[in-house]
């Protein structure tokens, strides 16, 4: 293992973790107990810093080429795929209730929809950047 390959592991497990963080702390200040949306300074840097990530995704996995980097990058890609799966299941299975944690309005598709995109970015960025050559070094393991 490179420094390079060490280098681009690190970068895709902070991308992927500050990916994570940021879209739950959104459906937390957004979405806690009901739907009521702050719209302040915090939820627009919020947002920015989350679309710059989503895009540091694709240019991460642009450069990810060794054969470390793209297991690498698989896995923690797939994980937060999995979380987003069940993140979606949750968010599609509010209901509205009554006493102290009561949701009064349940959150908009939109926004549910879009915090399921955000943890699928670097799955698709890995999909998207998934050439012959990342292909070939995948397979020719196998063949050997």
């Amino acid at each position: 293992m490179t420094k390079k390959d060490f280098f681009i592991c690190i970068l895709w497990l902070l991308v992927v973790a500050g990916l994570f963080y940021l879209a739950l702390i959104l459906t937390l200040s957004f979405n806690l107990f009901s739907w009521s949306p702050k719209y302040n300074l915090l939820g627009a840097i919020l947002i920015i810093v989350t679309m710059v990530l989503m895009a540091s995704v694709f240019i991460l996995a642009k450069y990810t080429q060794s054969k470390i980097e793209i297991w690498f990058s698989l896995l923690v890609s797939l994980v937060l795929m999995i979380f987003g799966f069940f993140v979606i299941y949750e968010l599609y299975s509010e209901t509205l209730s009554n006493g102290v944690f009561s949701r009064k309005k349940l959150s908009p598709h939109w926004f549910r929809i879009s915090i399921f995109l955000v943890y699928l970015t670097p799955i698709i960025s890995w999909l998207v950047y998934s050439n012959k050559n990342r292909v070939g070094l995948l397979v020719h393991d196998k063949m050997e």
